[in-house]
């Protein structure tokens, strides 16, 4: 079956050659399905947002890594980092070799990508609520003593 998808997708290649990747250089490829992923496609979508959602897709991920990292050692942490990070990798990962710029090969990256932001806002809202908390109550510290 992996046999002919990889000459269906051959011919593809053929019959759409504007749409076909391997005839892009490296850096080029990976800054087309950069765009498709974090940009044409993501959810927070307007003129520069691959810059926001690029900022917030590395910290969701780093965090999820972390996380990961953490449960493996026996740490206090929760295993959905390690899931989905296993997923992710999985599922996400072959879609990002493909040779042909169509969208149906970016819904998953896409869906992946799009819970690591929420990660990523999620743990920016919670570092600002707890210092925010944290500086109010060392503020009131003073007026009990």
């Amino acid at each position: 079956m992996f046999k002919w998808r990889v000459k269906e997708m051959n011919i593809q290649r053929e019959e759409h050659p504007s749409q076909n990747l391997t005839n892009l250089r490296f850096t080029n490829r990976i800054s087309l399905i950069s765009k498709n992923i974090l940009q044409k496609y993501a959810s927070i979508s307007f003129n520069g947002s691959w810059l926001l959602n690029l900022f917030l897709f590395v910290t969701g991920f780093l965090i999820g890594v972390y996380r990961s990292f953490r449960f493996i050692k026996g740490k206090k942490s929760n295993l959905y980092y390690l899931i989905l990070m296993f997923f992710c990798i999985l599922f996400a990962g072959p879609s990002l070799l493909t040779p042909l710029d169509w969208d149906r090969y970016f819904y998953l990256p896409v869906f992946f990508s799009t819970i690591l932001i929420s990660i990523g806002i999620a743990e920016i809202l919670r570092f600002i609520y707890m210092n925010n908390r944290l500086q109010k109550l060392t503020s009131l510290l003073p007026l009990l003593s």
